[in-house]
């Protein structure tokens, strides 16, 4: 990525973060400090931008989630690290935080980038889908997971933006929250069995 596409972004999270995806291109351009052309050169239109900044949000925390987990850990540990892996992102980003919530319920993304953000979790969802046929999984799609783990994860770390929590408090949150989530995704039968 060129120099001025990363600043083009990087701005683009920021003022998007702080007010909101009906920001100007011109504003983010003079706050890049390249002209309004530039950014145009870069980025054909503001669709391309919204998508070229939740595709490198996307990106950059699936990259820092994603390399750190190990793939063989039982169903029950590999998610849990994916909540705490989640969350120290989270803390560690939070105008990346914000603009990912801002874009993703303006309904403004393309399908295609929608798309290609489920590609980067492909593993993630193979790993729920073992899980759903060797019965460990409570049978509901993979997709309904997902999303209640997308919500609960939300739900948390908006409760701990709100409270305060230092880390420490955060990581006891989210992990008995996750424990409130997977024993609602398991089956009884995994659940007997741990």
């Amino acid at each position: 990525m060129s120099q001025k596409r990363e600043q083009l972004i990087e701005t683009a999270i920021r003022l998007f973060a702080e007010e909101g995806v009906g920001v100007a291109t011109a504003r983010i351009a003079k706050e890049a400090n390249v002209s309004n052309g530039t950014l145009f050169n870069h980025f054909e239109t503001k669709q391309v931008l919204i998508d070229s900044v939740y595709a490198h949000i996307k990106k950059v925390m699936g990259d820092e989630i994603l390399s750190a987990l190990d793939m063989e850990l039982p169903s029950h540990d590999l998610f849990l690290d994916v909540w705490l892996s989640f969350s120290a992102w989270c803390r560690k980003h939070p105008l990346e935080k914000t603009a990912l919530d801002l874009l993703k319920s303006s309904q403004l993304l393309t399908k295609k980038v929608k798309d290609e953000e489920h590609d980067a979790w492909s593993d993630i969802a193979n790993k729920v889908t073992e899980g759903i046929d060797q019965k460990i999984l409570t049978q509901v799609p993979v997709e309904i997971i997902s999303l209640t783990s997308e919500s609960m994860l939300n739900a948390v770390m908006g409760y701990a933006a709100a409270k305060k929590l230092s880390s420490k408090e955060l990581e006891t949150t989210v992990k008995q929250s996750f424990e409130i989530f997977w024993r609602g995704i398991t089956t009884e039968r995994s659940t007997k069995r741990r």
